[in-house]
Formats: structure tokens, sequence, C-alpha cells
């Protein structure tokens, strides 16, 4: 499994959810390199399928049980559970942001999507075996220049990249005392993206040396674990960029993981 690099990085402080797309497929060099990236990702962990579908998007997202909520894409890509493990739904979120990430890079817009779409179609379309669970989508394709009304009123009630303050993601924490990969870390896992915008994570340090994460109170639901591999993900690329490699290891109760700073990272894995 290769690296993550530091463009992905730069692709957190760019990156925006869109939903209007210009009714184009994605060219097939840049769905080669996505497939790539998913069947590497895949075969670090054999819970999990991506599919990057060129077509059927529209028959996903449109029409009345897609809630008209992405229009325009043609592209897509798929995030599949093969069991229903906490683990699995981390594993969803970290890879899964990997995927997204590198769209961006390669000049796509993109938007993380859990229950606006035609789940029964979508199913159809992936052939989702007994035991596979559909947990999220995001269409792939060129957005539209301008935003539409729709998407300007969704960034209204969401708060767009608004993200909370620090002090109530990291509660405790000092940021005069951090150290400067801590808070480089610990600001890019705060711009990542949650649904709805809850950023359900929260970091702390019991020991006074290592960070931990958790879910914020009345969040442990699957939609939840994504969204916190999401962030842990975040929180790699932001560590990397500031020059300390590291990766996730198991902490105890009420804790997901903790950061294990210079060990050697292959992936960024959840426990």
């Amino acid at each position: 499994m290769h690296n993550p690099d530091a463009a992905l990085y730069e692709a957190t402080r760019t990156r925006v959810s869109r939903r209007n797309f210009r009714r184009l497929p994605v060219d097939p060099e840049r769905l080669e390199r996505l497939t790539a990236l998913a069947r590497a990702l895949e075969a670090d962990e054999s819970g999990l399928r991506i599919e990057i579908r060129a077509e059927g998007a529209d028959r996903i997202f449109e029409g009345r049980a897609g809630y008209g909520m992405i229009t325009g894409a043609v592209s897509y890509a798929a995030f599949i559970a093969r069991d229903a493990s906490e683990r699995t739904a981390l594993r969803i979120g970290t890879c899964g942001e990997w995927l997204v990430l590198e769209a961006t890079r390669l000049g796509l817009a993109t938007c993380w999507v859990a229950g606006t779409f035609r789940r029964a179609e979508a199913e159809a379309q992936l052939g989702l075996a007994p035991e596979e669970t559909l947990l999220c989508v995001t269409p792939l394709g060129e957005a539209e220049p301008e935003l539409s009304f729709k998407e300007r009123a969704i960034k209204t009630v969401t708060g767009g990249r608004r993200r909370k303050p620090f002090e109530v993601i990291c509660p405790g924490l000092d940021p005069n005392a951090l150290a400067p990969w801590q808070f480089e870390a610990l600001e890019c896992a705060r711009n990542a993206p949650s649904a709805v915008n809850l950023q359900p994570w929260r970091f702390d340090s019991p020991d006074g040396d290592r960070l931990r994460i958790r879910l914020a109170e009345g969040k442990a639901r699957s939609i939840a674990y994504v969204d916190l591999g999401i962030c842990m993900f975040h929180f790699v690329l932001g560590a990397l960029h500031a020059g300390m490699p590291g990766e996730w290891s198991a902490a105890p109760s009420p804790h997901v993981a903790e950061f294990v700073p210079g060990s050697r990272l292959d992936a960024p894995n959840p426990p």
C-alpha cells in the first residue's frame, strides 16, 4: 500500500461538497486512476468494497427517491461494507476519504451521500451480496462553475465549511501547549467533512501525551463511525504535513483509537 502524499493534504483545504454537475461522464484515464486506488485500498482490508462506475449516477440521485439533492452527475463511487462491524465503518470513512481527496486532486467534484439517493437502484446496479451493506456513495464529475440555488440553500443550513471551535472538538486541550505537529493534525481533522456537518468526534489526551479520539455522546451509529474514519484520515494527513508520521492503535473505551507518533506508516489504519 502506498502512503498518502502531500497533494492529498492540499486537497483537504480546497475540497467542498458539490451537488450540481455538468452531465458529463468522468474520462477513462481518471476513472482508471481512481479504480486502481480503490483496488489497492481493498487489498488492505477485506471488510469493504469500493466500486467506481462510469455511468448510472443519474438513476440513483435524481427522481423522487433521490430528493433531487444531486443533479447532473453521470459517474459515481460506492462504498460497501461486507460486515456490520464498527471497524469496517471506520475503514469505509478512511479509505473513502482517501479516494474522495484523490478525486479532488484529479480535478473532480464529489459529495459524501449516505441517505438521499435511490438505494434500491444503487444496490441493483452494484449487485450486492446478502451480507453486504451500501453505506455511502459520492457523485464524481465536473461541477457547474456557479453554485446553484439549492447548493447555496444547503450551505446556509449546514454551515458550509464552518467548523466547531477548537475547544468544542478538543475539550480540555490547551492549543498553546500542543506540539506544532499536534496542532496541525487537529486543525486538519477539524476541517474534515461529516454528515450534516455535525462533526461527531472529540479529541483529548487522558495521559497528557498521546492524542485519542472518541465519538461525541449520543453519536454511536454506522454513519458516525464513517465520519470518524474520515476525520482520522485527515488527522494522519495533517500530522504527515507537519513532518510526523504515525498510525492509529486501539485505545480503551470510550475512546476509539489513539495516534502513535513516529511509527511506520503503510496506511492510516483504524484499530
